[in-house]
């Protein structure tokens, strides 16, 4: 009887085949010096492949395959770098508010990207 109950397992889709567009973005919301919220994520196609949890700056795969190509260690020195970014970003931006006595809300958004290729080059 379960099973007529649970919804059917849902499956991941598989890796995107051809030319791909890779990229990365992040939101930024600052509503204050001391409240920030920020979402970023990465894009293989139109697949949301990774997401950042930006309170632990830990990698989320969101697709079974989206951990391979790179080891654990280079996973958990890619998040090192995220965390001194993000920090370094944050007391940037505090700085530019204080400077400018400014003390509204703004967001801030970047993308970077980059082609992918089946022979394994990049654009």
């Amino acid at each position: 009887m379960s099973s007529i109950c649970s919804p059917p397992p849902t499956a991941s889709p598989p890796v995107p085949v051809g030319s791909l567009t890779l990229r990365l973005l992040k939101t930024t919301v600052f509503h204050n010096a001391s409240s920030t919220n920020m979402r970023g994520l990465a894009l293989l196609g139109d697949l949301e492949t990774h997401a950042v949890d930006y309170s632990t700056s830990m990698i989320r795969f969101l697709q079974p395959w989206a951990h391979q190509g790179l080891t654990p260690k280079q996973w958990q020195d890619l998040e090192t770098v995220i965390r001194h970014y993000l920090s370094k970003f944050i007391l940037l931006m505090n700085k530019v508010i204080k400077d400018e006595g400014e003390h509204r809300s703004f967001v801030t958004q970047f993308s970077l990207g980059c082609e992918l290729h089946p022979n394994g080059t990049s654009r």
